[in-house]
């Protein structure tokens, strides 16, 4: 039978998993920081290059350029512009209290395809990225 932990033994219990915690989130950002920086070299090499994609490496793999993501946003003042926007556009369902970044992405991305005007009110940039493909 287990033994039932005192109020002492959780309390150190937590303490220690809080700090364990906090060096989890200290080094994701760590390792977060070197991958984009990584990733972000290794997209100027290829472009660089005029290339797609690296070599197929045997039992690594290659890496890709990936067709860009669209990162768009509004600020509250334009807030209002934005809903008319897309209400004329008939897009009222992006519109909540507010407009979710992820389907305002989305929808610009779409507009960007059709080669559609992008309203002043919303900002967006363009984030390319890499994929790796193992080798199998």
């Amino acid at each position: 039978m287990e033994k039932a932990l005192t109020e002492y033994d959780l309390v150190v219990q937590f303490r220690d998993a809080r700090e364990r915690l906090n060096q989890l989130k200290e080094a994701t950002t760590e390792a977060q920081k070197e991958f984009d920086e990584t990733e972000q070299k290794l997209i100027e090499r290829l472009q660089d290059e005029n290339k797609e994609s690296t070599a197929r490496y045997e039992k690594i793999g290659y890496v890709g350029i990936t067709k860009p993501s669209v990162c768009a946003s509004f600020s509250l003042e334009n807030k209002d512009a934005l809903f008319k926007f897309l209400r004329s556009r008939d897009r009222q369902d992006l519109i909540q209290k507010t407009v979710n970044s992820r389907s305002l992405s989305t929808f610009i991305r779409e507009l960007l395809e059709k080669r559609r005007k992008i309203p002043p009110c919303v900002d967006y940039y363009l984030k390319q990225s890499a994929r790796f493909y193992a080798d199998k």
